[in-house]
């Protein structure tokens, strides 16, 4: 089956925009995984503290 130039390009379009939208959850998944980060840190950095 053959496409049509039209039919690539609305193809490649979509395709576009199923990267984009994945590149947008990958970086809201990877901040989201760096304030956990950053949250844990803190917790240990306070937790290491000598208790006064």
């Amino acid at each position: 089956m053959s496409l049509t130039n039209e039919q690539i390009e609305e193809q490649m379009l979509q395709f576009a925009q199923a990267l984009e939208k994945m590149s947008e959850l990958t970086a809201a998944a990877i901040e989201k995984r760096d304030q956990k980060i950053a949250d844990l840190t803190e917790r240990i950095e306070a937790l290491e503290k000598p208790a006064n």
